[in-house]
């Protein structure tokens, strides 16, 4: 199940949906469903509208809640938050993708723990939950029921760690389809390091006609 509120970030919704659909079989079929408060569309950052399944509050016998991100710190209203809380605490597991951290640190679930989230908000997912260790290396952490994924793209590299469950062929197979990998060797480190490098780079000259 995924909770949608409005200004999330359209990629850390549908790349997770489209590797979940995708691992289904003739004898096997995730069953994925989206939610808003109260079941009403909401409007994504980059201006898709999104009609949920559903109402949060309507919401029962989910497996798995995956908390998308949003450009920057998500802003959602107290209700809303209020509720995936509630809702996280009742299923077997958890993801987070890109700025869907800062969601998943409220319910209290990551203190004392590791949360992969974007490099660029790192820094201040620790400021604000200083209980949570906030990585901005790797693309994707797996500690028990929870995992974690750094920036938007990493959703379908979580997806595929949590369809991993079904058997590595099965992730394989999605992964060729999708033209991606399972796993980035890398991790976030290679664009943390081009930040870095940039900022300690001169400015190039502006070019006159």
């Amino acid at each position: 199940m995924i909770p949608l509120a409005d200004g999330g970030q359209s990629l850390t919704v549908s790349g997770p949906v489209d590797v979940l659909t995708g691992a289904s079989t003739e004898d096997f079929r995730y069953d994925v469903v989206t939610a808003s408060r109260d079941g009403v569309p909401v409007r994504t950052s980059s201006g898709l509208t999104v009609l949920p399944d559903r109402a949060l509050a309507d919401v029962t016998g989910v497996g798995t809640v995956i908390l998308p991100g949003a450009d920057g710190v998500p802003v959602i209203e107290k209700g809303t938050t209020e509720a995936i809380g509630a809702l996280v605490r009742r299923v077997r597991r958890v993801a987070s993708v890109c700025t869907g951290a800062f969601l998943l640190a409220q319910t209290g679930l990551r203190d004392g723990r590791g949360a992969a989230t974007h490099w660029a908000f790192a820094e201040e997912l620790g400021r604000r939950y200083p209980a949570v260790e906030a990585d901005a290396l790797d693309t994707v952490v797996r500690d028990g029921p929870v995992t974690t994924a750094g920036g938007g793209a990493s959703g379908v590299e979580l997806a595929l760690a949590l369809v991993e469950d079904l058997g590595r062929a099965t992730a394989q197979r999605i992964a060729r389809h999708l033209v991606t990998h399972t796993s980035s060797p890398d991790g976030q480190a290679q664009f943390a390091e081009l930040r870095t490098r940039d900022a300690r780079s001169p400015a190039l000259p502006r070019c006159s006609a």
